[in-house]
């Protein structure tokens, strides 16, 4: 199938306060992956959500490997604009390359509106609920939308203890934080230490760790 996509142009840029408006390399290698026998092996009829959708082009290559359903999100109105009018554009190819393929779905959705401990609200839980694969692409660059991710990620795999994460990041050579996998030990352990602390919070005082 043939893919048409809208992205800001970096060089006449009025939208570059809305980083999810242009195109990444990270996503350009995602989909590659998600097209490769191995990809459509991790999608194939599963409900997949993709947090942080940027242009959105991984939702209709998702869509193109099988996937049952697919859902984009991020918490920026301006990218969803576009990213709706993405997978709208691509809609008739995805169909003619793959009948039957599962349509792409837009949700506004901010990382930041999801508690694990608290969930009481029908939104986001019913978006989260049931989703069987996660992909998150070069989303890991500010330690507060890191963290909320993180509680994102966990409140998916609490819903479903089987769900799988896709997480790609682009190395960037001038950048240490961001290359041979720190970027990702920092997000893990931000995770950790966080849901630690949270814990020991809740804990009585006799029990809190010393």
């Amino acid at each position: 199938a043939s893919l048409g996509l809208q992205e800001d142009d970096p060089d006449d840029d009025p939208l570059w306060d809305h980083v999810g408006v242009h195109l990444f390399s990270s996503a350009v290698f995602t989909s590659q992956f998600l097209l490769s026998a191995p990809g459509r092996s991790v999608v194939a009829g599963k409900r997949v959500l993709e947090l942080g959708c940027g242009v959105g082009l991984l939702g209709p290559v998702a869509a193109l490997a099988g996937a049952r359903e697919v859902v984009l999100t991020d918490f920026d109105p301006v990218v969803m604009d576009l990213c709706a009018y993405n997978a709208a554009l691509n809609r008739a190819s995805v169909e003619s390359a793959q009948p039957g393929s599962a349509s792409v779905h837009t949700r506004l959705f901010d990382w930041r509106d999801v508690n694990p401990r608290q969930q009481t609200e029908e939104f986001p839980m019913c978006l989260l609920s049931g989703v069987d694969i996660v992909l998150v692409s070069d989303n890991l660059y500010e330690d507060s939308l890191s963290l909320a991710l993180g509680r994102v990620v966990m409140t998916i795999f609490k819903l479903n203890p089987q769900a799988k994460m896709l997480l790609v990041l682009q190395v960037r050579p001038d950048d240490e934080s961001r290359s041979r996998g720190a970027a990702v030990q920092h997000w893990l352990r931000l995770v950790c230490d966080a849901f630690e602390k949270e814990t020991d919070q809740l804990q009585p005082d006799s029990q809190k760790t010393k």
